[in-house]
C-alpha cells in the first residue's frame, strides 16, 4: 500500500483535500518459461520389457524441470538514482529496497516467490497389494521479500546506510532495504501402501527424510548473509482406510 493525497469539493464547492492508504501499481511483470516432464514403467521400454524379472516389472520412474525467468519494470515511482537520506516516500522503494552502498535494486530482482529452477525426481513400485515411492524436490534460489533495515530502521534512519549521492556521498544514515532470499534447498520423500485385504488398506508416508535445513540470506553489495536457519525436521503418517 501506499499513501497519496486527493482534492474533492463538497457540496458547497470548497475543495476538501483527503490523505488515502490504498494499492499501487509500482511495475509491470513478465513470466516466461519452459517444462519439461517424463513419466514410465521401466517394462514399457522396449529394449528393457523382455530383460526385466518379474518382480522389477513395477519399478517406475517419473521426472519434472521446470525454468521460470521473470523480470519487472517499475512505472515512474520507482525510478530513483539513489537511496534518498531519512524519510522514504514511494512504495516502490519500501518495497524493493536499496543497498547499503547507497544505490537501488530497481528491477534487477527477480519477482518475489518465484524459484527459477525446479526440478522433481521420484522412483516409484507397484506389485500387487503393495506400492511404493521416493521422491526428491529441488527448489532454486527464491526471493521472498524485503526486509526494510529491520524494526529499527524504517523509514526515517538506518545507521549503516551509506550515501552514494553525490551532493551526500559517504553520508551514513541512508534509508536501505535488503532483499531476503531463500537458499536453494532440496527434500527428499517417501511413502508405501499396502492393501491387508480387499476392503482394508494400510500407509506410512515420511517428509523429510534428509532432514534438510532450509536457509534465509539477506544479500548486500559485499555478499549474502545468513540470517535465519529453519530445522522441519521429519514428519510421519500413518493411516489405514476402510471400504464398506
Amino acid at each position: 500500500n501506499t499513501t497519496y493525497t486527493r482534492s474533492y469539493s463538497d457540496t458547497a464547492g470548497t475543495s476538501q483535500t483527503f490523505l488515502i492508504t490504498g494499492p499501487a501499481n509500482m511495475a509491470k511483470a513478465q513470466l516466461h518459461g519452459i517444462e519439461l516432464s517424463a513419466d514410465s514403467y521401466l517394462d514399457h521400454f522396449d529394449f528393457l520389457k523382455d530383460k526385466l524379472p518379474d518382480w522389477a516389472k513395477g519399478l517406475g520412474v517419473s521426472a519434472n524441470y521446470t525454468y521460470i525467468a521473470s523480470n519487472q519494470t517499475f512505472y515512474r515511482d520507482g525510478k530513483f538514482q539513489y537511496c534518498p537520506l531519512t524519510t522514504v516516500s514511494d512504495s516502490a522503494m519500501q518495497i524493493y529496497g536499496c543497498d547499503t552502498n547507497g544505490l537501488p535494486f530497481n528491477s534487477k530482482l527477480p519477482m518475489q516467490g518465484v524459484a527459477k529452477n525446479i526440478a522433481n525426481f521420484a522412483i516409484r513400485y507397484d506389485s500387487g497389494d503393495f506400492s511404493g515411492r521416493l521422491a526428491y524436490n529441488w527448489n532454486s534460489r527464491t526471493l521472498q521479500g524485503m526486509n526494510a533495515g529491520g524494526s529499527n530502521c524504517w523509514p526515517t534512519y538506518c545507521p549503516n546506510g551509506i550515501s552514494a549521492d553525490p551532493a551526500t556521498l559517504g553520508t551514513r544514515g541512508t534509508w536501505y532495504g535488503l532483499p531476503v532470499y531463500q537458499e536453494a534447498y532440496g527434500q527428499l520423500d517417501g511413502g508405501a501402501s499396502y492393501n491387508v485385504t480387499k476392503k482394508f488398506g494400510v500407509s506410512l508416508s515420511v517428509s523429510n527424510l534428509n532432514n534438510v535445513t532450509v536457509r534465509e540470506t539477506q544479500t548486500q553489495a559485499p555478499g549474502s548473509m545468513g540470517t535465519k536457519w529453519m530445522f522441519p525436521g521429519r514428519s510421519y503418517y500413518v493411516s489405514g482406510r476402510y471400504q464398506f
